[in-house]
């Protein structure tokens, strides 16, 4: 994951590169700047090595790589918080949202992390400071991203 140069990409083998069955990352508090859109990107590698003989080794990788946008805001109080997901059986997705107790949210879903619009899918206070959401995945669907923010 990398965001412009205040969340660089780390280099294959470093402690910040995520191990292969991860599903989320966690940028801490204070790493980007409040108010700006960055420019995102998360890429995924795959090496395989060819050994052609004892003098020959060829590494050969393969990238996928998306880039976005990532805008963050900034201001007094904290900001929502997706943890604890899981893909079930049958195709649902869960996760949490952590907020302060007694905010209102709202999560909202889209197909591209990209979109121009995103669909609200809850709509609710975060009476105990934590929100579990559930939703099945239609079958065929490539590719699914959430967000949470907090409403007045």
């Amino acid at each position: 994951m990398e965001v412009e140069d205040d969340f660089p990409n780390a280099g294959l083998g470093d402690p910040e590169v995520l191990p292969k069955n991860a599903t989320s990352v966690a940028i801490s508090a204070g790493r980007l700047r409040p108010n700006t859109t960055y420019e995102a990107s998360v890429a995924f590698w795959t090496a395989i090595r060819s050994t052609i003989n004892s003098a020959t080794n060829t590494m050969v990788w393969r990238v996928t790589r998306t880039t976005f946008p990532l805008v963050t805001v900034g201001g007094g109080g904290s900001s929502p918080v997706l943890t604890n997901w899981a893909r079930l059986a049958g195709g649902a997705v869960q996760f949490e949202v952590i907020a302060a107790p007694g905010q209102n949210l709202v999560v909202e879903r889209a197909d591209a992390i990209a979109a121009q619009s995103w669909t609200t899918v809850l709509t609710t206070n975060a009476t105990t400071g934590r929100v579990a959401y559930r939703e099945t995945v239609p079958a065929g669907a490539k590719a699914r991203f959430y967000r949470a923010r907090g409403v007045n």
